[in-house]
């Protein structure tokens, strides 16, 4: 297995985990925190525990299609670290205003939507390639 395919699996992995205790976490463990404060990071949660069930999608195309479609496969593989840098940020992003991080950082969610945006068009792309 390549390395960075084993390192994406890796991510997804620990993003999945860590994304089901986020959503623990904002059903039972933020009461001193607003309402508005425990809605975002449910958010949040929701968009971690979503993209990287998408980016465990986008690698196992990737592996899929290696040997019949190169193109597909390597969109694909784009496709899924876009997810995982997208979701780090801005899941990551929501996690630590909610816990009062400067309000300067806020402006990287956006970002991260961007790159979550940007691995579906790869997943159109590696499916355009078929």
């Amino acid at each position: 297995m390549p390395q960075m395919v084993r390192v994406a699996l890796i991510y997804s992995s620990i993003l999945g985990i860590t994304g089901v205790i986020a959503g623990a976490v904002a059903s039972h463990g933020l009461k001193s925190k607003t309402e508005e404060q425990r809605n975002a990071f449910m958010v949040g949660s929701n968009y971690q525990l979503l993209n990287s069930i998408a980016a465990l999608g986008a690698l196992a195309f990737s592996q899929a299609v290696k040997t019949t479609n190169p193109a597909a496969a390597k969109r694909s593989l784009i496709a899924s670290c876009l997810f995982l840098a997208g979701t780090t940020l801005f899941s990551g992003t929501i996690y630590a205003r909610t816990f009062d991080a400067p309000k300067a950082l806020g402006k990287l969610a956006p970002m991260g939507g961007y790159l979550m945006m940007g691995g579906w068009s790869c997943l159109i792309a590696a499916a355009l390639a078929l």
